[in-house]
């Protein structure tokens, strides 16, 4: 899926603390993207809806969960079946009680993999703006930090035969573009890889490539990014490296730690590429 919207899952049995959560977070938005706001009022609830929407469950960023509601432990059960069952490790997950005696915070903080506790007396307005915040932060550093791994050791992986970089990347390209849509590389001139026929994305890449944009090296690597948010990443040739571009659009301005993972890629990909065979 492409980041159109962050998604939020709030889990609650009192109707009020969904209704009222839900009011105040529709304003909120996250590097200029809405959040897309789901709501459960139980632990079964909550289940059945990630069953019914796999990519809900992978793509979930912050969840607020009650302690109690079936039973005492319902909440904590609801965490334990987002990271063991779906396999979500990088949603931020925030315990939001009312009564916090029935699951003491250190014991939660301890026994869960969580990213935060709070009473909802604590949860004003100002603090669940700062908790999205820095929650759907946290979960695209986490979830581009991942992304880059898997990348470079798709890389590495090809650096006996250029052919086998090449395919091997496509097929990792083809199974991401959660942040990236409309992208092509390009590897000394050669489209390497790309989401529409080469002619419908070389005049956006030559046209950004004529602009300055920001210095990423004293090499001649360059990024480049116009109004609508289509952007440009140059490796330069150099000794060691090939020309690598890249072209991609976002619906977002990513921030600076996005693009200097990418860079870093596409410098991984020049290097290895000029050292492959044929």
């Amino acid at each position: 899926m492409l980041f159109t919207e962050w998604n939020l899952l709030l889990v609650d049995d009192e109707p009020d603390v969904l209704s009222i959560s839900k009011l105040v977070m529709r304003s909120f938005k996250v590097y200029g993207l809405p959040l897309h706001i789901y709501t459960a009022a139980s632990k079964t609830e909550a289940i059945a809806l990630l069953q019914n929407q796999p990519e809900l469950a992978w793509s979930l960023t912050v969840a607020f969960i009650d302690v109690v509601m079936e039973t005492d432990q319902a909440g904590l059960e609801l965490c334990h079946h987002l990271r063991a069952v779906t396999g979500n490790r990088l949603a931020q997950i925030y315990i939001r009680t009312g009564q916090p005696g029935v699951a003491p915070e250190r014991q939660v903080i301890d026994d869960y993999d969580i990213n935060g506790y709070f009473t909802k007396l604590e949860t004003t307005e100002d603090k669940l703006y700062s908790l999205v915040k820095s929650g759907i932060r946290q979960y695209l550093w986490a979830r581009q930090s991942l992304d880059t791994i898997q990348l470079l050791n798709t890389v590495v992986a090809g650096i006996e035969s250029r052919q086998q970089m090449g395919e091997l990347l496509t097929l990792l390209s083809s199974q991401r573009g959660q942040l990236m849509v409309d992208h092509c590389t390009m590897v000394s001139g050669k489209v390497l890889f790309a989401t529409q026929p080469d002619e419908s994305l070389t005049f956006d890449m030559l046209d950004l490539n004529q602009l300055d944009g920001q210095s990423l090296s004293d090499k001649g690597d360059k990024y480049v990014r116009n109004e609508q948010n289509h952007q440009l990443i140059k490796i330069a040739a150099t000794r060691n490296t090939v020309e690598t571009i890249a072209l991609f659009k976002t619906a977002f301005t990513p921030p600076p730690y996005v693009i200097d993972m990418f860079y870093n890629v596409l410098k991984a990909i020049a290097i290895v590429w000029k050292r492959a065979n044929e």
